[in-house]
This record gives C-alpha cells, structure tokens and sequence, in this order.
C-alpha cells in the first residue's frame, strides 16, 4: 500500500471523526475511527520506515567487526551478532556497514566489544526455495540484518573497547546467579525466560512441552509476569500502611522497577505494552484513577510502533494485543455462562475464562502462521499459570536476595522444584492422545470473518442488534462469494515440483485429491518445504502416492499426469497443455508455455 494511499485515508478517518466529535454524535462509531486511526499511523510509519531503509554495503570479502552481544549457546554452535565495520577488497581496507549473524565453535568465545577479524566472506541469506515457505531472509532483515555466517574458527579477536552497557552486565550477573542456584538443566531454562526473557537458552524439546500443550505464552514475559511483579512489590509493602507522600513514592519506586524489568528482560512488545499498561495503572491509582485498558492498549501500541515501525509484522506483537483485546472483551462475556458456588471454583472459572477467551481471539492468527492448534490448552493453562505464580514469586526475590548464600541457595531449590513439576505436567499433558492438531490452516477472509462476528458478540448489549445483525449478514454473504470463487479456481488441476537440500518432490492437485512422489526431500525439511504451500491451499496435508512406472537409463513415467521424468528433466507429452510458471525469489515468475522443465527448479504447471 503506497504511502500517498494511506495518507489520504488517514486524513479522511481524521476528518470523519472531528465531524462526529463536533457535532457531538456517535461516540461508538468516533471510538472506532480513532482506533482505525491509530492502525494506519502505524502502517505509515512502517511504510516510511522502509521507504528510507537503505540497503547494506556489499561485504566483498574477509571484514572487520565489532560484536553486539555476548554469545548465546545454541545446540552446536554459539551465536553473536556482529556490526561490520570495514572489508578488505582489491589489497585494502574498505570502510562499510552492515550486520553479521554469526555461528561460531571456539571455545574463547566472542564478548560483548570485541574486535574481530573474519577470514572468509559472509554469504547473503538465501530466499526461499519454495512457496509458502517461511522466508527468513526477510525475518533478519527486519531486524537489520544483511548476513548469516557460519565460521568454526575462522576468525581473530583483535582487541576489545570498552562498552559499558549497565543492564547488560547485571542481567549477565542475574544469569550466573539464576544458573548457580537452579541446577536441574531444564528448570534452569524455563527460569531463565520466566524471570529474564531469555529463551534463547531453551532447547527444542522444552519448547515442544510448553507449545503443544499451549501455554507457550507463559515462557515470553508479558503482563503476566508484570503482573506478579508489580503484586509483589505491593505485597512486600503493604504491613507498613503507607500513606500520602510516603505510599506516592513507593508507586513511583514500582514504575521504576517495572522498567528496569522490561529494561533487563530486553524490551519485548509483551513486556513493553504490559510495562506501560501497569505504569499508568500504577501512576493513575496516585490520582486515584482508573485509564481504560483500551486507551492504555493504544497509546503503548503507537509508542511502539514510533520506535520501531517494523514491529507491527512481528507475530509476537500481534498475538500480544489480540489476547489482551480478547481477555477484555470477550472474558466478561464467558464469566457470565456460569455462577460458581464457592471462592475456589469462582478462581478457577475466572482463570478458564481468561484461558478461552484469549484462544478464541488469537487462534485465527495462530492457524495462519503455525498451521496447529493445542486441544488441551484450557487444562494446561489451569496447570501451568498457578505454577509459574508460584514461580515468580519465589523467582523475583531470588533475583534480588540470591547473593545471601542460604537465603539465595534456598529460593533456588524452590524455583527448580516447582519447575520440575510444571515440566512433568507438561510433559504429561503433550503426551495424551489428541495432543496437538497440526496441519490445519485458514484463509485470511476466513480469519476477518472469526473476528468480526467475535466484535458482534462483544457489542451485542452496547449496539442496535439491527445494524448487529445486518453487518453480520453482509460480511458472511462476502465470506461465501470469495469462498466459492477459491473453491472454483481450485478445480484446475495443478503441479508443483518443489526443491530440498538434496532432492525435490512432486505434488499433483487433480482437482478434488491430493498425490504425490517424492525424490529426495528428508523428513525433517517435509514440514516447512512442502507442508505450508498444501496447507495455504487449502489440499490437506496428507496425499496418495503419484502413479508411476519406472523404465531404463533413469526414465520414469508418470501416466496420470502425461509426463516423464528424463533425468532432471520432466518432460511433457505432446497432447498435454501445460501453463509453467517458475519461483523467483519469492513469487511465480511471468508464466510461459514450453513442454519441459528442469527439476533444479521451484515450478508451477496449470493443466
């Protein structure tokens, strides 16, 4: 969308909403232009950001730079973040820009300001080889990163500057301390994301536990986890009674610890709108005033988007103010199904619904990028959330008393059992039949749909059911028309050749089933190389085997279909008609007819 476009639509939103200020009418409908306001300022802003986005210098050969970070352990390697500073082309150095993501084995490591010489070249991220594969070549350059490189010890520490980062050396310090007093190797990893937001740290098979019993929300700190924090900061005060100046100053103490939470835990968009949400809770109870959660939502969202416009593409972001949006609007209306006797079963209906209430709202989005769904999400959440309560409250005075040797060896064993148990139950939980359904995915026109009739369901008590039900009507009639016209060009049949590291795979669509053969793609490229293009048309991810008949000299015939595969060439018989389209970069190049194709490349054949 250009950014002229949007600019005229944002100044008619303004327009339209000061008209209905001043003439003092629909509040509803001026409530939804200013929230509608807010959406395209931050598609501008992103639009500009990346109008203005200029392109890295070329790193021509071995360079000169500067480490980010300290390293990060990953399975087999070490992970660092390097900025170039120079390269060194035609027998000199060449000053120029630019950012590493660098893989390294050496047992020195990389610190936070070293210097560092790489010997070899760093090579571009590749695009993706295939449709509807996800494309991490535009992940990292979101996040200004021109680069992947791999180097066992192909580099050179030259010297070190001196980078004094305050929060980086005590959040440094908080993870040796988190590490010497949790000793249980797991436990020990679900600390360090609760309590610091360091998931870098958690291997797959924790992450596994957490996703498919679909609490994986628990391990990004979010308002959750300010949530306890600032409770326990109120608790630990609250036998003193402050009053006046005295109670002022312990809240301003509060919104001071909140940021240097989100300061520590790396400035996430869950932290950081949960971090501003509580500070004007925080700072509105010194006034004795309440903001409204949606004022509160919009006004961290805009903040946010003003510092990094990119962060509107982040998946985390989304699913962050979608489950807040949801648990607001939706919650209140799930809490009314049922009036539980006792203290005890009212908390545990209050947690549920705040557990449904956010699924509902977010699992469009999730089934759009994760293609999967937890069945035993409402039963994980009522496990894990009391748990990490737990956690946290042990956790946080851990970090701030754990360097008092019993006191800090004694939180310690209670972080890491209660830990353990949260894992066990996971793990038990991941393991019941029905676990995860995977393989699922939705149309965006069906995603709008869920959350329009979900916003009806929200105004129903607040808006003419007239008008309620009018929209609905229409907006289904809308969702039926484009359906049926997916349902009708999806008739076509249609084959895709797609490539692996080491072989390809041929998918055939006749229409209404799916088959397939299969030349060398491994299991474990199966789920994001082909999967994700059959989910996104809606074929299912299961198929029949492609018929085929082998001959000599590596010909192999494919009746059903009218080609032969020669080679690395398939070949066309003479009565099939064929549209090809091949895969560049990241969309189907200009289509062209021809009666063969090499099996090097992504194509697309229209019969």
């Amino acid at each position: 969308m250009s950014i002229i476009l949007i600019s005229i639509l944002l100044a008619l939103c303004w327009s339209g909403m000061s008209l209905l200020s001043i003439r003092k009418m629909g509040r509803g409908f001026v409530a939804i232009a200013a929230y509608f306001q807010l959406v395209l300022l931050g598609i501008l802003c992103q639009s500009i950001h990346s109008a203005h986005r200029q392109p890295s210098d070329s790193v021509e050969g071995p360079f000169l730079a500067v480490a980010l970070q300290e390293d990060v352990a990953k399975e087999n390697s070490n992970q660092n973040l390097l900025e170039v500073l120079a390269t060194f082309h035609d027998g000199q150095w060449r000053e120029v820009g630019g950012k590493v993501l660098f893989y390294h084995q050496s047992e020195k490591g990389i610190r936070q300001g070293d210097v560092l010489v790489v010997h070899q070249k760093p090579p571009p991220v590749p695009a993706p080889q295939n449709p509807d594969e996800f494309d991490y070549r535009k992940y990292l350059e979101k996040k200004g990163i021109d680069f992947q490189q791999f180097s066992k010890s192909g580099f050179q520490v030259v010297t070190s500057t001196e980078q004094k980062d305050w929060f980086a050396d005590l959040r440094h310090s908080l993870i040796e301390l988190v590490r010497n007093k949790v000793h249980h190797s797991r436990a020990q990893q679900v600390a360090l994301a609760l309590l610091l937001g360091q998931k870098d740290f958690l291997d797959r098979d924790t992450k596994a536990a957490f996703s498919e019993a679909g609490v994986m929300h628990i391990l990004a700190v979010s308002g959750l986890h300010v949530g306890i924090l600032v409770a326990v900061l109120l608790f630990l005060v609250k036998p003193l009674r402050l009053k006046g100046k005295a109670k002022n100053y312990y809240h301003l103490g509060i919104v001071g610890c909140i940021w240097v939470f989100a300061a520590l835990t790396g400035f996430s968009p869950s932290v950081a709108r949960a971090s501003v949400m509580f500070s004007l809770i925080t700072l509105g109870q010194m006034k004795g005033r309440k903001p409204p959660v949606f004022n509160i939502l919009a006004f961290s969202a805009m903040l946010m988007i003003l510092l990094d416009p990119d962060v509107i593409f982040e998946v985390g972001f989304q699913l962050s103010y979608l489950a807040v949006a949801g648990i607001v609007l939706i919650q209140p209306l799930i809490v009314r199904w049922w009036l539980p006797p006792n203290k005890v079963s009212e908390y545990v209906w209050q947690l549920l619904a705040v557990s449904l209430a956010a699924q509902l709202v977010t699992f469009p989005l999730t089934l759009y990028y994760f293609h999967s769904f937890p069945t035993w999400f409402l039963i994980g959440n009522l496990i894990a959330i009391p748990l990490t309560f737990c956690v946290m409250n042990l956790g946080i005075p851990l970090l701030i008393f754990g360097w008092i040797p019993w006191v800090g060896d004694l939180l310690g064993v209670g972080v890491s059992l209660l830990l353990q148990l949260e894992l066990w139950c996971l793990e038990l939980l991941r393991n019941l039949p029905f676990g995860q359904v995977t393989g699922i995915g939705i149309q965006p026109v069906l995603m709008i749909v869920v959350w329009f009739f979900l916003l009806i369901w929200a105004a129903w008590d607040y808006v003419s059911k007239r008008i309620l039900i009018y929209s609905g009507a229409i907006v289904f009639v809308i969702f039926v028309v484009v359906d049926l016209y997916r349902v009708r060009q999806s008739v076509r049949p249609e084959l895709i050749v797609y490539q692996g590291q080491q072989g390809f795979a041929i998918d055939y669509w006749d229409g209404s089933g799916l088959k397939s053969w299969n030349a060398g793609i491994q299991p474990d490229e199966w789920s994001y190389k082909v999967e994700p293009h059959r989910i996104r048309r809606a074929w299912g991810t299961n198929a029949e085997a492609l018929m085929s008949f082998s001959g000599s000299d590596q010909v192999v015939v494919f009746p059903e279909v009218g080609i032969v595969l020669d080679g690395d060439q398939l070949r066309f018989w003479n009565r099939v008609k064929v549209n090809i389209s091949l895969w560049e970069e990241d969309s189907w190049g200009k289509s062209e007819f021809g009666r063969s194709i090499s099996t090097d490349v992504t194509s697309k054949i229209l019969f």
